[in-house]
C-alpha cells in the first residue's frame, strides 16, 4: 500500500496507484513472463494510468519502485514511435538508414522549412478570412492551455537527469551540451525566464491557478474531471520516462531532444492566436526564438548528436556508430509520435486537433459501442432491480435511453473504459472468467439478449484488453540485446557507477556528533554573514588520492536538486542552478542566453576538468587512467590510508540521491568545500595557471550563490537551516581530518 500526505499533512492512501501499477494476474513462471515481455500496464491506458506515473516519477525519492514500470513504458513508447515511423519511412528520419553529417543537417533544415511553409499558408489563410486553429475565445484558450499544462509545466524534463557525476568522462562534453539546453529551459538561474514560471503566469492570466505539477493536488485537480486529456498526460510521461535512465538510453535522449527542440506549427499558431485575444504569448514567443535552427536549441540539439556520434565512431568504430544512429532515430521518432497524436493534416496544413474526443477509436471499440447503444435504446426499465454498479453508477444510469439519444460521443468511450476495469464483470484479457459473458450464455440472466455474433464481438473485445506485450520492434531496430526492466533495475545498485540508484537516507546523526566532538573548528559557522571559512593545510602529495575521490564526489552534491522543473522555479533552486553552471564551466549568466556561443567557446574548464588534472598527479592513477568516478573507487579499494575518505565520498553520492530530504545538509556540505578549493587555487605545484584562474572564478560564483541559498533556507525554515549548519560543520571537520 502506498501513502502520501495531503495538504493538511495527513497520511492518505492512494489505492489507485497500487491498482494501476500492480503486476497483472497470470499463471506464468517468471521465465515465461520475461519471455513474453509482459508489462505492468493495461493495453487501454487511461489518463489515470499516466497521471500515476507522472506523479510517482517526479517523486521518485518516495516511490523508487516506479523505475521498473517507467522503463517498461519507455520501451513501449520507443517501439510505438518506430512502428509508426516505419509505416511511412519516406516522411521520417527513419529513411536516413546510414548516418552522414551533411544529410542530417539537410534533414533538419527540411523539417524547419516544412513548418515555415505551413506557417506561411496559415497566415495567408487568416488574411483571407480563415478562422483560428487552436482557440477562438478566451474560454477556449483557457481550456486548451489547461489541457497542455501536464506537458508545459515539466518543460525540459527529458534532459533533467543528464550530465551526472557518474557520466563517463569521455561523454561529459556531449552531456554538458545537452544539459545547457536544460539550463536554458530553467532560465539559467533567473526565475523570471524559467519556462515553468512563464507558463504558470500564462495560466494565471487566463484565470487558472494550478497546484505545483509535482504535487498530488495537481493530478487530483478538478480541472481534469470529465476531460479526456490522455494524449497530454501520455506526452508528459514520455518526457519523464526517457529522462530517467541517462546512462542506458543516452542516444535515445539525444534523438528525442533533437526532435523536441524543432519549432512547431502549434507553437507559432498559439503565439499568434493568444496575441489576437490580448493574452500575453511570451511563453510561446520564447519557444519560437530560442528554438531557432541557426543558433538556438534546434541547432544545439543537432550539434550534440553529431558530436556524440563522432565520439562513438572514434572510440568504437563505424559499425557501432551506425548502431548508435539507430538509437538516436528511435528517440527522435518517439518524440515525433507523441507530438503527432494531437495533430493531423488537412488542406496541406498541420491542423491542431482541438479535442482528443474526436480521435477515432479502434474498430472493435466502435462495434461494442454500437451494440451497447442499440441495447440501451430498447432496454429501458430492464435494469432497475440490478444492484450491479460500474464506476459508482448503476446499469440503469449507464443505459438510460435519453443519455444515448443525445449526441454524446464520450459516453460510449467512458462506459468501455470503466467496464474494462469492472471485475468480476470483465477480466481484461480473460473472457472465459468474465461474469458478463457467463450471464449472456445459457443459464445466465441475459441469455438471448445478445446474438451469437454480438457475444463473439464482446468476447473478442474482452480478450483484446490483455496486458500489452512489449513489441520487439525497439530491440530489433536498434540491434540491442534484450534486457527486461526487472533485470535492468536490479543492476542499479552502485551510486558510484549507476543512475538512478535507490538508497536509504544515510545521514548519520550519531556519527555526526562523534566526529564534531573529536575535532574543533577555529571558525564555526557564522549565522547569516558567513564572512570567513576555516583554513587548514593540505598535505600534498600524501593526501592526493583522498582529495581526488572527495573532489569528484562533491561535484555531485547538488546535481539532483533541480531534477524536477516545477520545483526548480523558485529563488532557492535558481541559485543552486547558478552554482551548477559555474561548476560545469559555463560562462557567467547574462540577460541574453548564450546558446551556440557557449558550445563554440574554446576554454570552459569545469570542476571535472580540474579534477582530472589533480588525478594526473596521483601515482596510484598513472598506470590505469580512470575513465569515470567509479574507476577512482576501484583503484583506491583496499588502500587503508584512503579508506575513510572513499567511504565518505560514497556517502556523499548517496546523500545526493535524496535531494528533497537532504537539501539543507547538501548545501552545507557544498559550502564546506569552498575552503579546500581556495587552498587549491594557491597550489601551483598541483594545478596549471589556467586551471587555478578558472577555479578561482568558479569559487567566487559558488560562494555568492551559496550565500544566497543560506539566506533563503534560513528565511524558509529554522529546521532546514539547522540541517545546513550540521552539514557544513560535519563536512568541514571531515575534510580537515582527511586532507590535512
Amino acid at each position: 500500500m502506498l501513502f502520501y500526505a495531503d495538504a493538511s499533512g495527513r497520511r492518505r492512501c492512494s489505492r489507485r496507484f497500487e491498482k494501476t501499477l500492480s503486476p497483472p494476474t497470470f499463471n506464468l513462471t517468471p521465465l515465461e513472463e520475461e519471455k513474453l515481455l509482459i508489462t505492468k500496464a493495461p493495453r487501454c491506458k487511461t489518463s489515470g494510468y499516466y497521471q500515476d506515473l507522472y506523479f510517482r516519477i517526479q517523486n521518485i525519492e518516495r516511490f523508487p519502485e516506479v523505475r521498473e514500470p517507467a522503463r517498461d513504458e519507455l520501451l513501449n513508447l520507443l517501439s510505438d514511435g518506430i512502428t509508426n515511423a516505419l509505416k511511412d519511412p519516406e516522411g521520417s528520419i527513419i529513411r536516413l538508414q546510414h548516418y552522414d553529417e551533411g544529410t542530417l543537417w539537410k534533414f533538419i533544415r527540411n523539417e524547419h522549412d516544412r513548418v515555415m511553409q505551413d506557417w506561411g499558408a496559415y497566415l495567408e489563410r487568416r488574411e483571407n478570412g480563415g478562422g483560428p486553429l487552436l482557440f477562438s475565445s478566451i474560454e477556449t484558450a483557457r481550456s486548451w492551455l489547461i489541457k497542455q499544462a501536464p506537458v508545459k509545466l515539466i518543460d525540459g524534463a527529458w534532459l533533467a537527469h543528464i550530465h551526472k557525476i557518474t557520466t563517463p568522462f569521455a561523454l561529459r562534453g556531449v552531456t554538458k551540451d545537452a544539459w545547457q539546453v536544460f539550463s536554458e529551459e530553467l532560465g539559467d538561474g533567473d526565475v523570471t525566464k524559467h519556462h515553468v514560471h512563464l507558463y504558470t503566469q500564462l495560466l494565471e492570466e487566463v484565470g487558472s491557478r494550478l497546484p505545483a505539477c509535482h504535487s498530488v493536488d495537481f493530478i487530483n485537480s478538478h480541472h481534469w474531471h470529465g476531460v479526456d486529456n490522455t494524449s497530454s498526460w501520455k506526452g508528459a510521461v514520455g518526457e519523464l520516462v526517457i529522462s530517467l535512465f541517462p546512462h542506458e538510453f543516452l542516444p535515445e535522449i539525444l534523438g528525442f531532444n533533437m526532435h523536441y527542440e524543432l519549432v512547431t506549427l502549434e507553437t507559432l499558431c498559439a503565439s499568434y492566436e493568444l496575441r489576437a485575444l490580448a493574452i500575453d504569448p511570451k511563453y510561446f514567443f520564447i519557444h519560437v526564438s530560442i528554438d531557432n535552427a541557426d543558433s538556438g536549441h534546434t541547432a544545439m540539439a543537432a550539434r550534440t548528436v553529431i558530436r556524440y556520434l563522432e565520439i562513438v565512431r572514434s572510440t568504437a568504430g563505424e559499425e557501432s556508430m551506425q548502431i548508435a544512429w539507430k538509437r538516436i532515430q528511435a528517440g527522435y521518432v518517439m518524440s515525433w509520435a507523441l507530438a503527432s497524436q494531437a495533430t493531423h493534416h488537412r488542406n496541406g496544413l498541420r491542423d491542431i486537433v482541438k479535442d482528443s474526443k474526436t480521435l477515432p477509436t479502434r474498430d472493435l471499440d466502435n462495434r461494442i459501442i454500437g451494440i451497447l447503444k442499440a441495447k440501451a435504446l430498447v432496454s429501458q426499465g430492464c435494469h432497475f432491480q440490478s444492484r450491479a454498479r460500474i464506476a459508482g453508477r448503476s446499469l440503469s444510469e449507464w443505459l438510460a435511453p435519453n443519455m444515448w439519444n443525445h449526441h454524446n460521443p464520450q459516453l460510449g468511450s467512458q462506459l468501455l473504459a470503466e467496464l474494462s476495469k469492472a471485475r468480476p464483470w470483465v477480466y481484461a484479457g480473460a473472457s472465459s472468467k468474465s461474469l458478463l459473458l457467463k450471464e449472456l450464455e445459457w443459464g445466465g440472466r441475459m441469455f438471448g439478449a445478445f446474438t451469437n455474433d454480438e457475444v463473439t464481438t464482446l468476447r473478442m473485445w474482452i480478450d483484446s484488453l490483455a496486458p500489452a506485450v512489449v513489441s520487439e520492434v525497439y530491440w530489433s531496430f536498434t540491434s540491442r540485446t534484450y534486457c527486461s526492466s526487472r533485470e535492468a533495475i536490479s543492476q542499479l545498485q552502485d551510486p558510484t557507477l549507476h543512475y538512478p540508484v535507490t538508497v536509504a537516507n544515510m545521514v548519520d546523526d550519531t556519527n555526526f556528533e562523534r566526529l564534531v566532538q573529536s575535532h574543533s573548528l577555529k571558525h564555526p559557522i557564522l549565522p547569516g554573514a558567513l564572512a570567513e571559512f576555516p583554513t587548514y593545510s593540505l598535505s600534498l602529495p600524501k593526501k592526493l588520492p583522498s582529495l581526488s575521490i572527495l573532489w569528484f564526489a562533491h561535484i555531485g552534491l547538488l546535481e539532483n536538486t533541480i531534477n524536477i522543473p516545477s520545483l526548480s522555479a523558485s529563488p532557492l533552486y535558481a541559485s543552486i542552478l547558478r552554482i551548477l553552471r559555474a561548476q560545469a564551466g559555463f560562462s557567467i549568466e547574462t540577460e541574453i542566453v548564450a546558446s551556440m556561443d557557449e558550445m563554440n567557446r574554446r576554454s570552459h574548464l569545469s570542476l571535472v576538468d580540474i579534477g582530472l588534472e589533480i588525478v594526473s598527479c596521483v601515482d596510484e592513477f598513472t598506470v590505469q587512467k580512470p575513465t569515470c568516478i567509479h574507476d577512482l573507487f576501484v583503484l583506491l579499494n583496499g588502500q587503508t590510508e584512503h579508506e575513510e575518505a572513499a567511504k565518505f565520498a560514497k556517502n556523499m553520492l548517496c546523500w545526493a540521491l535524496r535531494p528533497t530530504d537532504n537539501i539543507g545538509w547538501l548545501l552545507g556540505m557544498a559550502l564546506a568545500f569552498i575552503s579546500a578549493k581556495r587552498m587549491l587555487v594557491e597550489a601551483p605545484e598541483l594545478l596549471a595557471i589556467e586551471s587555478r584562474l578558472a577555479l578561482e572564478s568558479i569559487v567566487v560564483r559558488e560562494t555568492l550563490s551559496l550565500r544566497e541559498c543560506v539566506s533563503l533556507v534560513k528565511e524558509k525554515s529554522n529546521a532546514e537551516y539547522a540541517r545546513f549548519a550540521q552539514g557544513y560543520l560535519f563536512c568541514s571537520v571531515a575534510l580537515k581530518r582527511f586532507l590535512s
